[in-house]
């Protein structure tokens, strides 16, 4: 690389921040041209005027309501004029939520680096940026609801800290608070609770144990003022099956689903959360791989295969990439790297090859990083000292001993002895 060219990198990954910026308020003014205003957007958005305005019997009344109080209230604040948004509206929205995506991807993936135990990678997260800004943004992050956002991010908060969590007054605290997180998470939508197994990641009975009471707590708090009034029909709605969704090739006979089969779905997406989070324990990339085996695992099994619901992965995915550690064999990070691809391919009706590829790679990664047992007491450790050079069994003998090190060794051989020098 010839200087010109090495001076012009080192100034991009100086600035990688503001230039994504730029990218990102650039790609919303575009989108602004459009004038299209997200749908379902629009629609809670209405909801959430409902909400604020204390109306809270008519905020369920509607089955097709299925956003967390979180989301509705998000989404009447994003977009206060709902449907009727004129140019200024969206061109706020379009921006200040592409700058959100690129902030949660980047300074995201680097507070969990710096957390974890791994220095800042420039690169990483200028590869991540792009991605976000030619990928996500432009591909399906508009298209679906600000949970897909919010709720992957609030998981990795979830996660981190319970990685962090070692010391015994302060870990009590966090077990708490991971677990509100999660709480949070199923306050923007629902399904946010499959990510609860990152619980397990300290299983200590008591702070287990206060960590589902937080979560439960959290979640009751979001929806009971809802469901006190009798006008709760969030579990009544129904989703027509997709002929192009795994569920139809195996029952080809169920026309819809209803939330008995979500609450099944949720369930095997849990379960895949929390096998990845007892495997991995304390690794540093259990914090976006668990709640990556949930997403996936629950796109296996959804009945209508809406292409935003990959937005939850590829936020994960994104994530994934920037805590990629070059020390690591390449067999190890490249199941990584595909994973931080997978998600943004549009297979359309071969959407199940997709999720099942999606799957084995997800596999393989988990056993990768299992065997190279990388979590963040290993971490911390390389930067420790070395290892002392053994020792003679009689410096251990004298490491050992709770007495003076003035003390010889033959007084402490026998107490007698040792009574004999004290009282010369």
């Amino acid at each position: 690389m010839s200087r010109r060219a090495a001076l012009v990198a080192d100034a991009v990954l100086r600035h990688r921040l503001g230039l994504l910026a730029v990218a990102a308020v650039l790609e919303g003014l575009a989108l602004t041209r459009d004038g299209a205003v997200p749908a379902d957007l629009a629609a809670f958005s209405a909801t959430g005027r409902l909400l604020l305005q204390g109306r809270l019997d008519a905020v369920y009344a509607d089955p097709f309501t299925q956003a967390g109080p979180l989301e509705l209230i998000a989404a009447s604040l994003a977009l206060p004029a709902g449907s009727r948004a004129g140019e200024l509206g969206l061109t706020a929205l379009y921006v200040l939520g592409n700058l959100a995506a690129v902030t949660a991807v980047v300074l995201g993936g680097r507070v969990v680096r710096t957390l974890t135990g791994l220095p800042a990678s420039p690169v990483l997260e200028l590869l991540a940026g792009l991605a976000t800004i030619a990928w996500l943004v432009p591909g399906q992050l508009w298209s679906g609801h600000l949970a897909g956002l919010a709720v992957p991010v609030t998981w990795l908060a979830a996660g981190t800290l319970a990685v962090r969590g070692r010391t015994q007054a302060a870990g009590v605290l966090v077990s708490a608070l991971c677990g509100a997180l999660i709480g949070v998470a199923s306050a923007w939508e629902p399904w946010g609770i499959v990510a609860a197994p990152l619980l397990l990641i300290d299983r200590r009975p008591r702070r287990l144990a206060l960590g589902v009471l937080a979560l439960v707590a959290t979640a009751a708090f979001a929806y009971a003022p809802f469901a006190l009034t009798g006008r709760f029909a969030l579990f009544d709605q129904r989703w027509p099956v997709s002929p192009a969704t795994l569920l139809h090739l195996l029952r080809p006979d169920l026309g819809e689903a209803t939330w008995w089969f979500r609450m099944l779905q949720g369930g095997l997406a849990v379960t895949a959360c929390a096998a990845v989070t007892l495997v991995l324990g304390r690794r540093r990339d259990v914090v976006w791989l668990a709640p990556l085996a949930a997403v996936v695992v629950r796109l296996l099994l959804d009945p209508t295969g809406f292409a935003y619901y990959w937005v939850p992965a590829q936020v994960l995915g994104l994530v994934g990439v920037t805590m990629l550690n070059p020390s690591r064999p390449w067999r190890r990070l490249v199941p990584v790297a595909v994973l931080g691809y997978l998600p943004f391919l549009q297979w359309g009706t071969w959407a199940v090859v997709q999720l099942l590829v999606t799957s084995g790679v997800l596999v393989v990664a988990v056993a990768g990083l299992r065997e190279a047992g990388a979590g963040v007491s290993a971490g911390r450790a390389g930067r420790s000292r070395a290892p002392s050079p053994p020792r003679t069994p009689a410096e251990a003998d004298r490491s050992c001993c709770s007495c003076p090190r003035s003390f010889p060794a033959t007084a402490r051989s026998s107490p007698g002895a040792g009574r004999a020098q004290r009282a010369q």
